[in-house]
């Protein structure tokens, strides 16, 4: 079930990014593909990689085990997934890719329940919002000083 609903997303932002230049559009996928595997593996795929980590960066061993680190992935992999969107996607109206970010927010929460080791928080959804508003400003930004005058 969880395989089939990650492909399925997986499928519409595929679908999403095809009208973006060719480095842009693979830019985006693959940013899609990480949050998905981020936020959809069971844990002890993450704990098999934090332990890689962790043997080649000793500073990661504080970082990964500190108190709200679960948070901050969430928060970062919806700003930079946010960013791109909202700047590559200027022809859909902001706020429907807002509301699309923050529903895959919740439909990956809900699939977490469903994940061996994973839980289901409401505060991971607020930091997906926080990071979706965050992204914006970073692509409203990004718009404001890339593009010519």
């Amino acid at each position: 079930m969880i395989g089939l609903a990650a492909a399925g997303i997986f499928g519409l932002g595929w679908w999403l990014a095809a009208p973006v230049a060719f480095w842009g559009r693979w830019v985006i996928r693959g940013v899609l593909a990480g949050v998905l595997a981020a936020l959809l593996v069971p844990a002890s795929a993450i704990q098999v990689l934090e332990d890689w980590v962790k043997a080649w960066l000793p500073v990661a061993a504080s970082a990964s085990s500190a108190a709200g680190a679960d948070w901050v992935v969430h928060f970062f992999s919806f700003a930079g997934l946010g960013a791109l969107l909202f700047y590559f996607r200027r022809d859909v109206p902001a706020a429907a890719i807002g509301a699309g970010l923050i529903g895959l927010g919740g439909l990956t929460e809900v699939l977490q329940y469903f994940v061996e080791g994973r839980s289901a928080a409401v505060g991971d959804l607020v930091a997906d919002g926080i990071g979706v508003g965050v992204g914006y400003l970073v692509a409203w930004g990004m718009a404001v000083r890339l593009e010519p005058r």
